[in-house]
């Protein structure tokens, strides 16, 4: 049924976007999100993640409008962590398409909403954002800051998955200001952290 089906494509999300094909997730999200559904959550979930897969693959002005969707579903059902994510996943586009004011504003109303929120995973993936969005605007010392308060956010939770992906992240921007060895250190735990599977998400 539609619900099962996205269920296992959410679930599935990170992996398309890390591992696995994104376009065949995108498929697989939208031919669920074209059914009937009757979990707000899991649409919401579901747009979200077919947002951040369109913006792996470069379609930024879909990606931006699939934000807007998940967004106004977060907020019409009240769901504070998944209002954070979508606000941080359109920030990062918009810094992508130099929009960096509208970026910084979308960032930072993300970080108050996952503060308020309380829910520390969803705080780090969103001050993961805020230290790309740095990034992409030329402010790499402010980047490089926020990376290393993430990272030992993601270190003291234990959470492998998030800190592989932000130790890479920060690698990049390391890489664009010549810091060669401080990368190929971050690169170097990065590949000592993750684990096969682990940026398969656990089923709803």
């Amino acid at each position: 049924d539609w619900s099962s089906l996205l269920r296992l494509s959410t679930a599935l999300g990170d992996f398309w976007r890390w591992y696995g094909d994104p376009r065949e997730g995108l498929e697989w999200l939208r031919s669920g999100l074209a059914g009937p559904l009757s979990d707000p959550r899991l649409r919401a979930r579901a747009e979200y993640h077919a947002a951040r897969l369109l913006a792996t693959v470069g379609e930024l002005d879909v990606a931006s409008a699939g934000f807007d969707d998940a967004i106004e579903t977060a907020d019409a059902i009240g769901d504070s962590v998944r209002q954070a994510l979508t606000r941080a996943g359109k920030a990062v586009v918009l810094a992508r398409r130099d929009r960096l004011e509208a970026a910084a504003a979308s960032v930072d109303e993300a970080v108050d909403i996952a503060t308020l929120a309380g829910d520390g995973p969803a705080l780090g993936q969103v001050l993961e954002a805020k230290a790309h969005v740095h990034g992409l605007a030329d402010q790499l010392e402010i980047s490089e800051a926020m990376f290393a308060q993430v990272i030992e956010l993601h270190r003291s939770s234990g959470d492998r998955r998030a800190l592989s992906v932000v130790l890479l992240l920060s690698a990049n921007y390391r890489l664009v200001r010549k810091e060669y060895e401080g990368a190929a250190g971050l690169i170097e735990e990065a590949v000592e952290t993750v684990e096969p599977f682990d940026h398969v998400d656990h089923l709803p």
